[in-house]
């Protein structure tokens, strides 16, 4: 999946002090292709009245780093590019009444 995105102008951000979008460029790029593999192994044991879960969820596995999004900081006067989290495990114990 691509998403796409309108460019910032780095020389009118620079001279403007904030950031400033190519506007005759709206939504013209696209980011890398998003991938994010996940891994969830669980067990659920189920009672007359009640059910549990145990299931640990390896989320992102390989540890990529989408880009989330880019944006401008005057301070530098650069793109800085804000990108998720990477390798993320979720341990989860669950009770269904």
């Amino acid at each position: 999946m691509y998403r796409r995105f309108t460019p910032i102008d780095l020389e009118a951000s620079i001279a403007a002090g904030e950031e400033v979008l190519e506007m005759d460029n709206i939504y013209g790029e696209r980011y890398a292709p998003y991938f994010r593999p996940d891994l969830k192994i669980g067990i659920r044991k189920n009672a007359k009245k009640y059910a549990q879960t145990f299931s640990i969820d390896f989320r992102n596995f390989i540890g990529r780093r989408n880009v989330f999004f880019q944006q401008y900081d005057s301070e530098k006067e650069k793109i800085t590019t804000t990108r998720q989290q990477g390798f993320f495990p979720d341990i989860r114990y669950q009770i269904f009444f």
